[in-house]
Protein backbone atom coordinates (compact mmCIF):
# COMPACT_ATOMS: atom_id res chain seq x y z
CA UNK A 1 0.00 0.00 0.00
CA UNK A 2 2.66 2.34 1.04
CA UNK A 3 4.86 1.52 -2.02
CA UNK A 4 1.74 2.75 -4.35
CA UNK A 5 1.15 5.92 -2.76
CA UNK A 6 4.69 6.71 -2.83
CA UNK A 7 4.48 6.03 -6.54
CA UNK A 8 1.28 8.13 -7.39
CA UNK A 9 3.50 10.58 -5.41
CA UNK A 10 6.17 10.59 -7.79
CA UNK A 11 3.48 10.81 -10.57
CA UNK A 12 2.02 13.82 -9.50
CA UNK A 13 5.37 15.70 -8.39
CA UNK A 14 6.50 14.33 -11.97
CA UNK A 15 3.34 16.61 -13.43
CA UNK A 16 4.96 19.59 -15.36
CA UNK A 17 2.19 22.11 -13.26
CA UNK A 18 3.41 20.55 -9.99
CA UNK A 19 6.92 20.58 -11.07
CA UNK A 20 6.85 24.41 -11.47
CA UNK A 21 5.00 24.82 -8.10
CA UNK A 22 8.01 23.51 -6.40
CA UNK A 23 10.34 24.97 -8.70
CA UNK A 24 8.52 28.32 -7.12
CA UNK A 25 8.38 27.13 -3.16
CA UNK A 26 12.34 26.40 -3.74
CA UNK A 27 13.33 30.11 -5.67
CA UNK A 28 11.06 31.78 -3.11
CA UNK A 29 8.09 33.37 -5.41
CA UNK A 30 5.46 32.08 -2.80
CA UNK A 31 2.41 32.70 -1.11
CA UNK A 32 1.44 30.76 -3.65
CA UNK A 33 -2.42 30.12 -5.15
CA UNK A 34 -3.49 27.03 -6.76
CA UNK A 35 -7.41 27.61 -7.71
CA UNK A 36 -9.62 25.13 -8.99
CA UNK A 37 -8.94 21.48 -6.81
CA UNK A 38 -11.23 19.66 -5.14
CA UNK A 39 -11.03 18.62 -1.73
CA UNK A 40 -9.27 14.89 -2.49
CA UNK A 41 -7.30 17.16 -5.29
CA UNK A 42 -5.98 19.63 -2.31
CA UNK A 43 -4.76 16.61 -0.74
CA UNK A 44 -2.87 14.88 -3.23
CA UNK A 45 -0.87 17.76 -4.11
CA UNK A 46 -0.68 18.53 -0.53
CA UNK A 47 1.19 14.95 -0.01
CA UNK A 48 2.65 15.26 -3.67
CA UNK A 49 4.10 18.81 -2.38
CA UNK A 50 5.44 16.23 1.17
CA UNK A 51 6.93 13.81 -0.46
CA UNK A 52 9.28 15.48 -2.69
CA UNK A 53 10.25 18.10 -0.29
CA UNK A 54 10.01 16.76 2.90
CA UNK A 55 8.79 20.08 4.07
CA UNK A 56 6.67 20.35 7.94
CA UNK A 57 2.93 20.95 6.92
CA UNK A 58 0.59 23.31 8.80
CA UNK A 59 -2.59 22.81 6.36
CA UNK A 60 -5.68 25.06 7.21
CA UNK A 61 -9.32 24.30 7.13
CA UNK A 62 -12.37 25.90 7.69
CA UNK A 63 -13.89 23.30 10.21
CA UNK A 64 -13.54 20.15 11.45
CA UNK A 65 -15.24 18.53 9.45
CA UNK A 66 -12.89 19.51 6.45
CA UNK A 67 -10.03 18.95 8.81
CA UNK A 68 -10.58 15.06 9.53
CA UNK A 69 -11.03 14.41 6.12
CA UNK A 70 -7.88 16.67 5.18
CA UNK A 71 -6.33 14.69 7.83
CA UNK A 72 -7.50 11.19 6.69
CA UNK A 73 -6.55 11.61 3.30
CA UNK A 74 -3.34 12.78 4.15
CA UNK A 75 -2.21 9.53 6.36
CA UNK A 76 -3.41 6.91 3.39
CA UNK A 77 -1.57 9.49 0.82
CA UNK A 78 1.76 9.64 2.60
CA UNK A 79 1.85 6.78 5.30
CA UNK A 80 2.72 9.11 8.04
CA UNK A 81 1.00 10.04 11.81
CA UNK A 82 -1.18 13.25 11.17
CA UNK A 83 -1.74 15.65 14.02
CA UNK A 84 -5.09 17.41 14.29
CA UNK A 85 -5.54 21.40 16.00
CA UNK A 86 -9.03 22.23 16.95
CA UNK A 87 -10.38 24.40 19.46
CA UNK A 88 -11.32 23.63 22.76
CA UNK A 89 -14.01 24.53 24.32
CA UNK A 90 -14.19 27.69 26.57
CA UNK A 91 -15.06 26.87 30.22
CA UNK A 92 -17.55 28.91 31.34
CA UNK A 93 -19.15 26.89 34.10
CA UNK A 94 -17.30 24.33 36.58
CA UNK A 95 -15.11 21.61 34.93
CA UNK A 96 -17.41 18.81 35.63
CA UNK A 97 -19.90 20.24 33.16
CA UNK A 98 -17.70 20.24 29.90
CA UNK A 99 -16.58 17.51 27.76
CA UNK A 100 -12.77 17.42 27.77
CA UNK A 101 -12.49 15.16 24.79
CA UNK A 102 -11.09 17.76 22.00
CA UNK A 103 -9.13 19.85 24.75
CA UNK A 104 -6.95 16.55 25.55
CA UNK A 105 -6.88 15.86 21.62
CA UNK A 106 -5.97 19.45 21.60
CA UNK A 107 -2.99 19.45 24.53
CA UNK A 108 -1.70 16.54 22.47
CA UNK A 109 -0.97 18.21 19.48
CA UNK A 110 0.44 21.47 21.15
CA UNK A 111 3.02 19.65 23.09
CA UNK A 112 4.22 17.50 19.94
CA UNK A 113 3.94 20.96 18.07
CA UNK A 114 6.15 22.36 20.46
CA UNK A 115 9.10 19.56 20.92
CA UNK A 116 8.96 19.00 17.28
CA UNK A 117 7.33 16.46 16.69
CA UNK A 118 4.40 17.64 14.57
CA UNK A 119 5.62 17.30 10.94
CA UNK A 120 1.80 17.31 9.73
CA UNK A 121 -0.92 19.28 11.93
CA UNK A 122 -4.21 19.83 9.97
CA UNK A 123 -5.93 23.01 11.64
CA UNK A 124 -8.92 24.93 12.00
CA UNK A 125 -9.30 28.65 11.57
CA UNK A 126 -10.59 28.94 15.39
CA UNK A 127 -7.82 26.43 16.58
CA UNK A 128 -5.52 28.31 15.69
CA UNK A 129 -6.09 31.74 16.46
CA UNK A 130 -6.97 30.70 19.95
CA UNK A 131 -4.60 31.24 22.72
CA UNK A 132 -2.43 28.76 24.34
CA UNK A 133 0.21 28.38 26.76
CA UNK A 134 3.50 30.08 25.83
CA UNK A 135 5.91 27.44 24.18
CA UNK A 136 8.37 27.27 27.40
CA UNK A 137 5.92 27.02 29.60
CA UNK A 138 3.74 24.23 27.74
CA UNK A 139 7.05 22.16 27.37
CA UNK A 140 7.75 22.94 31.53
CA UNK A 141 4.26 20.80 32.00
CA UNK A 142 5.08 17.95 30.13
CA UNK A 143 6.78 15.44 32.84
CA UNK A 144 8.68 12.02 30.94
CA UNK A 145 8.92 9.39 33.56
CA UNK A 146 10.96 6.15 32.75
CA UNK A 147 12.39 3.12 34.48
CA UNK A 148 15.38 4.04 36.38
CA UNK A 149 14.48 7.54 36.45
CA UNK A 150 14.83 9.71 40.25
CA UNK A 151 11.85 12.12 41.41
CA UNK A 152 11.34 13.57 44.79
CA UNK A 153 7.78 12.83 44.48
CA UNK A 154 6.35 15.85 46.85
CA UNK A 155 7.98 18.19 44.01
CA UNK A 156 6.32 15.35 41.49
CA UNK A 157 3.01 15.77 43.19
CA UNK A 158 3.32 19.63 43.14
CA UNK A 159 4.37 19.59 39.25
CA UNK A 160 0.99 17.56 38.47
CA UNK A 161 -1.13 19.62 40.40
CA UNK A 162 0.23 23.12 38.86
CA UNK A 163 -0.21 21.07 35.76
CA UNK A 164 -4.03 20.86 36.13
CA UNK A 165 -4.21 17.33 37.34
CA UNK A 166 -6.39 16.51 40.72
CA UNK A 167 -5.47 14.89 43.54
CA UNK A 168 -7.48 12.05 44.32
CA UNK A 169 -8.25 8.66 46.29
CA UNK A 170 -8.31 6.35 43.52
CA UNK A 171 -7.71 6.75 40.03
CA UNK A 172 -10.71 7.21 37.77
CA UNK A 173 -10.97 9.36 35.01
CA UNK A 174 -8.48 11.67 32.61
CA UNK A 175 -6.23 14.33 34.60
CA UNK A 176 -6.14 13.06 38.42
CA UNK A 177 -3.41 11.07 39.95
CA UNK A 178 -3.56 9.48 43.18
CA UNK A 179 -0.19 8.70 45.59
CA UNK A 180 0.38 6.55 48.19
CA UNK A 181 3.68 5.84 50.00
CA UNK A 182 6.29 4.96 46.92
CA UNK A 183 3.38 3.98 44.27
CA UNK A 184 1.96 7.08 41.20
CA UNK A 185 -1.05 6.34 39.49
CA UNK A 186 -1.51 8.86 36.80
CA UNK A 187 -3.89 8.93 33.98
CA UNK A 188 -2.75 11.39 31.31
CA UNK A 189 -4.44 12.29 28.25
CA UNK A 190 -4.22 10.13 25.36
CA UNK A 191 -2.59 7.98 27.60
CA UNK A 192 -3.86 4.25 29.20
CA UNK A 193 -3.84 5.16 33.21
CA UNK A 194 -0.41 4.70 34.25
CA UNK A 195 1.12 2.89 37.34
CA UNK A 196 4.91 3.89 38.33
CA UNK A 197 6.39 1.84 41.44
CA UNK A 198 9.11 3.46 43.49
CA UNK A 199 11.59 2.14 45.49
CA UNK A 200 13.31 4.79 47.52
CA UNK A 201 12.79 8.22 45.24
CA UNK A 202 13.97 5.35 42.14
CA UNK A 203 11.30 4.48 39.43
CA UNK A 204 11.61 0.86 39.81
CA UNK A 205 8.40 -0.69 37.62
CA UNK A 206 5.86 1.18 35.88
CA UNK A 207 2.79 -0.21 34.02
CA UNK A 208 -0.87 0.56 32.96
CA UNK A 209 -3.80 -0.65 34.97
CA UNK A 210 -7.54 -0.83 34.83
CA UNK A 211 -9.48 1.18 36.61
CA UNK A 212 -12.44 -0.75 37.33
CA UNK A 213 -10.16 -3.87 39.07
CA UNK A 214 -7.07 -1.35 39.98
CA UNK A 215 -5.08 -4.28 38.82
CA UNK A 216 -2.06 -3.86 36.12
CA UNK A 217 -2.63 -5.06 32.76
CA UNK A 218 0.90 -4.42 31.11
CA UNK A 219 4.06 -3.53 31.74
CA UNK A 220 5.81 -0.36 30.80
CA UNK A 221 9.12 1.42 30.23
CA UNK A 222 7.97 4.90 29.92
CA UNK A 223 5.58 7.54 30.36
CA UNK A 224 5.04 11.18 28.73
CA UNK A 225 2.68 12.55 31.40
CA UNK A 226 1.30 15.35 28.99
CA UNK A 227 -0.63 18.99 30.88
CA UNK A 228 -4.28 18.05 32.20
CA UNK A 229 -5.77 21.15 31.40
CA UNK A 230 -5.30 23.90 28.00
CA UNK A 231 -5.34 26.87 30.84
CA UNK A 232 -2.92 26.41 33.83
CA UNK A 233 -2.76 29.55 35.98
CA UNK A 234 -0.65 27.97 38.53
CA UNK A 235 2.08 28.47 36.17
CA UNK A 236 1.58 32.09 35.36
CA UNK A 237 3.81 34.95 37.15
CA UNK A 238 4.24 35.20 40.36
CA UNK A 239 2.14 31.78 40.57
CA UNK A 240 -0.61 30.14 43.41
CA UNK A 241 0.72 33.17 45.91
CA UNK A 242 -0.26 35.52 43.21
CA UNK A 243 -3.73 34.02 42.47
CA UNK A 244 -5.06 34.08 45.67
CA UNK A 245 -3.44 37.87 46.44
CA UNK A 246 -5.82 38.97 43.20
CA UNK A 247 -8.49 36.88 44.12
CA UNK A 248 -8.66 38.03 47.72
CA UNK A 249 -8.33 42.36 46.51
CA UNK A 250 -11.19 41.15 43.61
CA UNK A 251 -13.25 39.68 46.35
CA UNK A 252 -12.90 42.64 48.78
CA UNK A 253 -13.66 45.55 46.70
CA UNK A 254 -16.96 43.85 45.51
CA UNK A 255 -17.74 43.06 49.12
CA UNK A 256 -17.47 46.77 49.91
CA UNK A 257 -20.64 47.32 47.93
CA UNK A 258 -22.58 44.50 47.62
CA UNK A 259 -21.53 41.88 50.85
CA UNK A 260 -24.03 39.04 49.66
CA UNK A 261 -23.06 39.30 46.07
CA UNK A 262 -22.62 35.86 44.32
CA UNK A 263 -19.41 37.39 42.80
CA UNK A 264 -18.10 37.55 45.70
CA UNK A 265 -19.75 33.96 47.14
CA UNK A 266 -17.97 32.19 43.85
CA UNK A 267 -14.79 34.34 44.07
CA UNK A 268 -14.40 33.05 48.07
CA UNK A 269 -15.05 29.65 46.99
CA UNK A 270 -12.49 29.84 44.54
CA UNK A 271 -9.54 31.24 46.79
CA UNK A 272 -10.35 28.02 49.15
CA UNK A 273 -10.64 25.58 46.43
CA UNK A 274 -6.92 26.84 45.38
CA UNK A 275 -5.51 26.68 48.98
CA UNK A 276 -6.58 22.87 48.83
CA UNK A 277 -5.47 22.38 45.41
CA UNK A 278 -8.44 21.74 43.93
CA UNK A 279 -9.03 22.77 40.27
CA UNK A 280 -10.81 26.07 39.28
CA UNK A 281 -14.43 25.98 37.35
CA UNK A 282 -14.85 28.28 34.73
CA UNK A 283 -11.50 29.69 34.18
CA UNK A 284 -12.18 31.33 30.70
CA UNK A 285 -14.11 33.97 32.80
CA UNK A 286 -11.31 35.71 34.42
CA UNK A 287 -9.10 35.25 31.18
CA UNK A 288 -9.88 38.84 29.97
CA UNK A 289 -8.02 41.78 31.50
CA UNK A 290 -10.35 44.29 31.24
CA UNK A 291 -13.10 42.26 32.55
CA UNK A 292 -15.33 44.02 35.35
CA UNK A 293 -13.97 41.30 38.14
CA UNK A 294 -9.61 41.75 38.04
CA UNK A 295 -8.49 38.66 36.18
CA UNK A 296 -6.40 36.08 37.23
CA UNK A 297 -3.09 36.64 36.65
CA UNK A 298 -2.31 34.62 33.08
CA UNK A 299 0.48 34.19 31.29
CA UNK A 300 2.24 37.48 30.89
CA UNK A 301 2.57 36.20 27.21
CA UNK A 302 -0.23 34.11 26.92
CA UNK A 303 0.30 33.46 22.49
CA UNK A 304 -1.83 31.99 19.64
CA UNK A 305 -0.70 28.91 18.03
CA UNK A 306 1.31 30.70 15.42
CA UNK A 307 3.93 31.28 18.29
CA UNK A 308 4.25 27.45 18.46
CA UNK A 309 4.75 27.45 15.04
CA UNK A 310 7.30 30.26 14.67
CA UNK A 311 9.33 28.02 16.91
CA UNK A 312 8.75 24.93 14.98
CA UNK A 313 10.62 23.24 11.74
CA UNK A 314 6.89 24.72 10.18
CA UNK A 315 7.99 28.09 10.91
CA UNK A 316 11.81 27.55 10.53
CA UNK A 317 11.33 26.89 6.47
CA UNK A 318 10.24 30.33 6.29
CA UNK A 319 12.91 32.76 5.24
CA UNK A 320 13.35 35.94 7.33
CA UNK A 321 11.92 38.58 4.93
CA UNK A 322 9.12 37.23 3.64
CA UNK A 323 6.23 34.90 4.84
CA UNK A 324 6.05 31.77 1.90
CA UNK A 325 2.99 29.59 1.73
CA UNK A 326 1.01 27.53 -0.72
CA UNK A 327 -2.81 28.84 -0.88
CA UNK A 328 -4.70 25.76 -2.27
CA UNK A 329 -8.40 27.47 -3.36
CA UNK A 330 -11.58 25.29 -4.64
CA UNK A 331 -13.06 28.49 -6.55
CA UNK A 332 -10.36 30.92 -8.50
CA UNK A 333 -10.42 34.58 -7.54
CA UNK A 334 -8.50 37.99 -8.41
CA UNK A 335 -5.60 38.12 -6.72
CA UNK A 336 -3.97 41.50 -7.43
CA UNK A 337 0.04 41.39 -7.41
CA UNK A 338 1.63 44.21 -5.04
CA UNK A 339 2.85 46.92 -6.04
CA UNK A 340 6.55 46.23 -5.56
CA UNK A 341 5.91 42.61 -7.39
CA UNK A 342 6.87 43.35 -11.07
CA UNK A 343 7.74 40.34 -12.65
CA UNK A 344 4.27 37.89 -14.63
CA UNK A 345 3.15 35.26 -12.04
CA UNK A 346 4.17 31.76 -13.47
CA UNK A 347 0.93 29.96 -15.02
CA UNK A 348 -0.97 26.52 -14.47
CA UNK A 349 -3.01 24.97 -16.71
CA UNK A 350 -6.36 23.90 -15.02
CA UNK A 351 -5.54 27.00 -12.12
CA UNK A 352 -3.24 29.93 -11.71
CA UNK A 353 -0.11 30.10 -9.80
CA UNK A 354 0.18 33.91 -8.48
CA UNK A 355 1.76 35.28 -5.10
CA UNK A 356 -0.59 36.23 -2.59
CA UNK A 357 -0.97 39.73 -1.05
CA UNK A 358 0.34 39.86 2.16
CA UNK A 359 -2.54 40.95 4.52
CA UNK A 360 -2.33 42.08 8.06
CA UNK A 361 -4.08 38.33 8.97
CA UNK A 362 -2.26 36.16 12.11
CA UNK A 363 -2.77 33.24 10.44
CA UNK A 364 0.10 31.25 9.38
CA UNK A 365 -0.04 30.02 5.54
CA UNK A 366 0.88 26.38 5.13
CA UNK A 367 3.87 24.40 3.24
Amino acid sequence: MAQGMNKLNEALAALPEVRELLLSLDAGTSPIAVSGLSGVHRAQLTAAVRHKTQRPLLIVCADENEANRMAGDLHELLGEDVSLLFAREWQLRDRVFASHGWEQQRIGSLCSLAAGKAPILVATVDGLMQRTLPPDALRGAVTDISLGDRFDLNTLSKKLVESGYTRAETVEGVGQFALRGGILDVWSPLSAPVRVEFFDNEVDAMGAFDVTTQRCTENGKSLTVLPAAGVLPALSDGGREKMLERLGRAAQKIAKKAEDSPIVQTLRSDIERLRNDLPLGGMDRRRQPDAAVPSLPHHGDIRRVRDLVDNHPLGRHRPQQQSHGLHLGAAREDIRLPPDRKQRPPRLAGGDLKPLVHQADPLPQFI
